[in-house]
Parts: structure tokens; C-alpha cells; sequence
């Protein structure tokens, strides 16, 4: 079972994952500064837009690692038209909870909060079409 958390949603509602629960997620660690997690960016539009009615997007953005905040967040996905549901891991708990180390990182969790696979670094359009896949064959 994929550790539980709680971040905060654009206008600070504390959000946790497991009200995810019932369908699939997809969790990704990011951060505006991070240029593997910017290329990734736009094949993560493109799920959204295709499977954002199967399974739940989670793109949360570690506003508070070295020097990143939530308005330059903002800033990017505004300027780049980006609609998928961002929060905000404004104390790193929910980092330090899954061990992020590094970014960008993906886990794919099933419709009962499963881990169902992971990549580290930015992922292929293909690879996030397989991930979300595995979720969805996992459903129940």
C-alpha cells in the first residue's frame, strides 16, 4: 500500500492521497526548476486529457525544495497551459514519505492505493501510457 499524505490544493485545502481511492493514480514529484520534469510536462497534458476520466492525476509539486515556490509552479503551468490537478508539498512531507531524492518521479497506483509501477527520471509518452495501462488492467 503506497504511503498516505496530505499536500495542499492551489488555494491551500489540505488534500490526502488516499481521497484518491475507487480509481487510479498517477503520482508525480516535480519541481518548476527541474528540466527533466519540464519535458515530461507535456506528455502528462496529453494522459490527462485522454485517461483523466479513468484515472486521478496527482502532479505534486515539491514547492518548497531549493528555491522553488508555488507561484513560479504557477507561472510555469500557466504559461504553458497545463490543466492537469497540480498540489502542493509545501513541507516535504509527502516527499520524505515516498523517498524523493531526485526528479522527476512517477508511481502508478492502483484503484485501492497499490503501488502498480514507478519510474524515476522524465518518462516517454510510451511509458506513461503503459503505467496508466498496468493501472487500469489492475482496477477491480
Amino acid at each position: 500500500l503506497a504511503p498516505d499524505f496530505t499536500v495542499t490544493d492551489s488555494d491551500g485545502n489540505p488534500v490526502k492521497l488516499s481521497d484518491f481511492r475507487g480509481k487510479g493514480v498517477v503520482l508525480n514529484f516535480w519541481a518548476s526548476w527541474c528540466g527533466p520534469c519540464k519535458s515530461e510536462m507535456p506528455h502528462f497534458q496529453e494522459a490527462f486529457e485522454e485517461y483523466g476520466e479513468d484515472v486521478h492525476f496527482l502532479m505534486v509539486n515539491m514547492s518548497t525544495a531549493f528555491g522553488d515556490s508555488q507561484a513560479d509552479a504557477e507561472a510555469l503551468l500557466t504559461e504553458n497551459g497545463y490543466t492537469f490537478p497540480v498540489y502542493y508539498d509545501l513541507d516535504l512531507s509527502a516527499s520524505y514519505a515516498y523517498g524523493v531524492n531526485a526528479m522527476p518521479v512517477t508511481y502508478f497506483l492502483d484503484d485501492r492505493g497499490n503501488f502498480v509501477a514507478w519510474g524515476q527520471g522524465a518518462l516517454t509518452e510510451a511509458a506513461i501510457a503503459q503505467g496508466i495501462s498496468m493501472v487500469l488492467e489492475s482496477a477491480q
